[in-house]
């Protein structure tokens, strides 16, 4: 299949360039910046106090703030990484006209610059994280479940290279796609369960003899993805820190479901995006 020896040349031949422009736009995005990588970390932070302060004591619902705070470094990932790879080809036109390289690679770095940061507040969110079991409970601890976030990193990797590579392929072809793709970014992170779970809906929606919005609402892989990082970070023995899934959901389905939405949006949006391979300069 095309899309696996192309994969194949990009980690072999295209290795070392892959790599220096994700290091180049690590340094670019924080150049000038006094704080530089912390803004990666206070950004979702501050975010997830506002919606704290906002619906858990304003609203008085029991909103757990480091149940939205690890949601929204998942979010913040994957909404710079498609913001800032949408246009990316067109704004590189000048290099790809001039040399040949896989085009792909272009907006590939920018998820992959961003996926370090992405490891980087992972990292920085355990820490607070054992912190707040320290206070909470007298001593720090993390679910033994953490051994399961490399592979939910990489599923996390392959859904936002799969956005990604669709939103450039088509910004080149439609040059509406950008405006469109801000409106959906919107309309997803307020319908995902970043700063709410499924149990804040769930009793309302089967009161009303709706059960059906809930099950509409699990298939929705961005949410599955909040899920599953806060069943693998957030320790359950704590009292409203985890929203208990199979009380709503198969979760070993949420699992299979989201893994396989993310390889074969990947394997399909790779797939187009080098049929389209070769129009792509002359459009841009």
């Amino acid at each position: 299949m095309k899309v696996f020896s192309r994969i194949r040349l990009l980690c072999t031949d295209y290795r070392e360039l892959l790599f220096h422009l994700a290091l180049k736009n690590l340094k670019v995005q924080y150049k000038y910046a006094f704080l530089g990588f912390l803004w990666a970390f206070f950004v979702p932070l501050c975010m997830a106090l506002v919606f704290w302060l906002l619906f858990g004591v304003l609203f008085r619902r029991p909103i757990p703030p480091l149940s939205i705070v690890t949601a929204l470094f998942v979010w913040q990932f994957i909404n710079m990484s498609i913001a800032g790879s949408t246009t990316s080809i067109i704004d590189n036109a000048g290099v790809l006209k001039k040399v040949y390289i896989p085009r792909e690679i272009i907006p590939l770095s920018i998820v992959l610059s961003n996926f370090v940061n992405f490891l980087l507040s992972l990292a920085v969110l355990i820490l607070l994280i054992a912190f707040y079991t320290l206070f909470k409970v007298g001593y720090p601890f993390v679910p033994l479940r953490i051994v399961f976030l490399p592979g939910l990193a990489l599923i996390t990797l392959l859904m936002a290279s799969g956005f990604v590579l669709l939103t450039s392929c088509l910004q080149v072809l439609y040059r509406d796609v950008k405006y469109i793709v801000e409106i959906l970014l919107l309309i997803i992170f307020y319908f995902s369960g970043a700063f709410y779970d499924v149990d804040t809906f769930a009793p309302g929606a089967a009161a009303k003899g709706l059960p059906w919005l809930v099950t509409v609402f699990m298939l929705n892989p961005i949410y599955d993805l909040f899920a599953m990082y806060r069943s693998v970070l957030l320790p359950s023995s704590i009292p409203e820190m985890v929203v208990n899934i199979s009380d709503y959901y198969p979760p070993f389905l949420m699992v299979a479901q989201c893994g396989a939405f993310s390889v074969g949006l990947f394997l399909l949006a790779y797939h187009y995006f080098l049929k389209q391979d070769r129009d792509l300069v002359d459009l841009i």
